[in-house]
């Protein structure tokens, strides 16, 4: 979890929230913190393929449905960014949202306008307070030398055609959202979320780290707004 606060931040405000007891965890106690100190949160829900959401954990005797809803009113997150969401884990999401009324959902959708989601199937989906804020502007990419479509970074080679680095696996994505003040209508922050591939090469993941600031420098220098992850 990562949390950010701007400069007009106060130490009081810090101090008050720092002392927060369990007891006042949830709404009242993230409603009460101060408006320019924003929480975003980034979580790996796992893919299905491993655990079904209907899977009850032995400690909270709760599915794992119930415990990402129980996350999101403990913490009360401005924007979480999720990540291994799958074909199963979305339709949940879309059918469980008006379950947690404050949250809306972006990022599912890539800047080109085609579905976002990687070759195995999972989303990166984005999602955010709806009573704090609108979108200004969201999409995505695939990491790949062409990124307005479905595709990915191959293994690179010698000229003799030995492979030298190994490729991407999956064919993964980033998604963002450019969030504004829903009162104001003012750039707030740009949230931007992505889960990198796990069986490529150090040097395609350093490629791939390096297309994802680039596009992170253009919204930063577009809304001259922080960009978050």
């Amino acid at each position: 979890t990562t949390e950010t606060t701007t400069e007009s931040t106060t130490e009081s405000t810090t101090e008050s929230t720092t002392e927060a007891t369990a007891e006042t965890a949830g709404p009242a106690l993230w409603e009460s913190r101060d408006p320019d100190h924003y929480v975003i949160m980034g979580y790996n829900i796992l893919t299905t393929t491993k655990l079904d959401i209907t899977w009850v954990a032995r400690a909270t005797k709760k599915d794992r449905g119930e415990m990402l809803k129980d996350m999101l009113m403990d913490y009360m997150p401005d924007s979480i960014g999720l990540c291994e969401v799958t074909e199963t884990w979305m339709t949940w999401l879309q059918e469980h949202l008006p379950d947690f009324p404050l949250y809306s959902m972006a990022g599912t959708t890539s800047t080109s306008g085609l579905t976002l989601n990687a070759s195995s199937g999972e989303y990166n989906p984005i999602l955010y307070r709806n009573d704090k804020y609108t979108v200004v502007e969201e999409g995505g990419y695939w990491y790949s030398e062409t990124p307005n479509e479905p595709s990915k970074y191959g293994a690179i080679t010698s000229e003799d055609g030995t492979v030298e680095y190994a490729g991407m696996y999956f064919a993964r994505v980033y998604s963002y959202v450019v969030l504004a003040d829903i009162h104001t209508g003012e750039v707030a922050y740009i949230h931007m979320n992505t889960h990198l591939d796990h069986q490529s090469d150090s040097r395609v993941d350093l490629i791939c780290a390096q297309q994802l600031k680039a596009d992170a420098d253009l919204l930063q220098e577009k809304y001259n707004r922080p960009v978050l992850m």
